[in-house]
């Protein structure tokens, strides 16, 4: 071989390598924008919570940030439709939003987890094996993303880092809620075997590890666990309204699986938060005008008081001395409000209602709500 061929065919081996290279990298590794969406240190620095708007059927998913008085800082859109999704938790921590991609309304085409980072809302997506996401956690090292179809419930652990996944099956169960941390993650999951005599099916919270190996079961007393609220180590989720006329609310370490059953009077908790001697619950029916309102449970004597508001409370974060919830009112009017807590009282300080963008032939809704943590 002559020293031009011998030339050649090293450049045309290590064209082929970097192409390889190149490659592997595009299909292995997460998607992630180009143009990062810019906002400025001052904007940065007043944001205290953002909403999630989306789309039916149009690329347009919107996140506004707003500041502690209810000022809209920001307003930045992204190309994916309908994210997040209207009955189950998106979810969040201090760096990044995380929301399940379902794509098409009627064809729920899309199997993507999307995270949003933010600090300068630059975003990623991670591919999940099935579609029409219903619930999503992560933590670290991996993103989860659950659905169920045809009396089979799927789950998808995606690495963040390569892309790897697996997926296993639960059959003849119905997953309603997932949540986790750097260890484990959690699956609130109903057996699909109600009868004619029994109105509740088994229901039961599943330890995984980052393998989805499962590591315990702990059995449940109701069903249709659909929201959750963090606070510290511990999650806090309530059922939804039943036929029993039965409402509890579950305390979950994290750390020890220990679990506490809390009996409720409230139905339709959503949201949970403390204040000094008490749970503070925000409680809204599913569909407008979603009655509901806070609750203050004392924690040592059960004691509930009740303060119903013209629209329910769908979402609910409390920050420092205030709550700050988002209504949706029977003309699908969604507003968000700041109320300041005095003992077991409460007294609307403001209200906005939130900005909907004009989207030709389709409509924007709120699928979530959030906090940016300093």
């Amino acid at each position: 071989m002559t020293k031009k061929r011998k030339i050649i065919s090293i450049l045309v081996f290590a064209l082929i390598a970097i192409s390889g290279v190149f490659l592997f990298w595009k299909y292995k590794t997460p998607n992630q924008s180009l143009n990062t969406p810019k906002i400025t240190e001052e904007q940065r620095s007043k944001l205290l919570f953002g909403i999630v708007k989306t789309t039916n059927f149009t690329k347009k998913t919107t996140i506004l940030g707003y500041d502690k008085d209810l000022n809209l800082i920001t307003d930045i859109d992204f190309p994916f439709t309908n994210v997040g999704h209207f009955a189950h938790n998106t979810t969040f921590n201090k760096n990044s939003y995380f929301g399940q991609v379902i794509g098409h309304e009627y064809k729920h085409d899309e199997n993507k987890i999307l995270e949003v980072n933010l600090k300068d809302f630059s975003y990623k997506t991670y591919e999940v094996e099935p579609f029409g996401l219903y619930t999503i956690a992560e933590n670290k090292t991996n993103v989860f993303g659950t659905t169920n179809s045809n009396g089979i419930s799927y789950i998808t652990v995606t690495n963040k880092d390569n892309g790897k996944k697996k997926t296993i099956e639960l059959k003849a169960e119905y997953i309603s809620l997932s949540f986790a941390n750097d260890e484990h993650l959690f699956v609130i999951s109903a057996k699909d075997d109600l009868t004619k005599e029994s109105k509740i099916g088994e229901t039961l919270l599943y330890v995984y590890n980052n393998d989805l190996e499962l590591v315990k079961s702990i059995e449940l007393e109701q069903y249709q666990f659909d929201r959750l609220s963090k606070i510290g180590n511990k999650y806090y989720f309530a059922n939804n309204e039943n036929n029993d006329n039965k409402y509890m609310m579950y305390i979950f370490d994290e750390n020890t699986f220990e679990l506490e059953k809390v009996d409720l009077q409230t139905k339709n908790v959503v949201d949970v938060a403390i204040s000094e001697d008490y749970y503070i619950l925000g409680s809204a029916e599913f569909l407008p005008p979603c009655d509901g309102g806070i609750t203050f449970k004392n924690i040592k004597t059960g004691e509930e008081i009740f303060h119903k508001l013209e629209s329910g409370a769908t979402r609910m974060f409390k920050v420092d001395n205030y709550l700050y919830v988002f209504h949706i009112f029977e003309d699908n009017k969604e507003v968000l409000a700041k109320y300041e807590i005095n003992g077991t009282e409460i007294k609307k300080v403001k209200e906005v209602e939130i900005k909907i963008d004009k989207v030709l032939n389709d409509n924007q809704f709120v699928t979530g709500m959030f906090l940016f943590q300093k």
